[in-house]
């Protein structure tokens, strides 16, 4: 599903969750294509490396795993892949997955997978 700019500034400005329809298997076998996530609206101050994380990119909402944040920008990763994402400006962050819940096992895997 495409959405705006627009449409992304006003879920940033609604704090709280929001509803998200993954539109490809770049997280499977965790997330799958056409799963609804429920996304906690947060700042990069609020995540952290190993977060599931969605973002705003190319007018879609983009969920791959946090790998590391600087001061204007964060690097993600997909799980389906081994490719780091180019580097996002913190201002298209979107917030944290919050459903489904990663287990504590899951985010120790990711460090091994990434």
């Amino acid at each position: 599903m495409e959405y705006s700019l627009l449409q992304f500034k006003k879920f940033k400005i609604n704090r709280g969750t929001h509803k998200v329809h993954i539109v490809s298997g770049s997280m499977e076998p965790w997330i799958g294509t056409n799963e609804v996530i429920t996304v906690q609206i947060a700042s990069i101050d609020e995540v952290s490396p190993y977060d599931i994380v969605v973002f705003w990119e190319n007018d879609i909402f983009v969920c791959h795993i946090l790998v590391s944040k600087k001061e204007n920008s964060f690097q993600t990763k997909a799980l389906a892949t081994n490719k780091f994402d180019d580097p996002i400006d913190n201002k298209y962050l979107l917030g944290k997955v919050i459903s489904p819940k990663f287990s504590w096992w899951q985010k120790v895997m990711l460090r091994f997978l990434t």
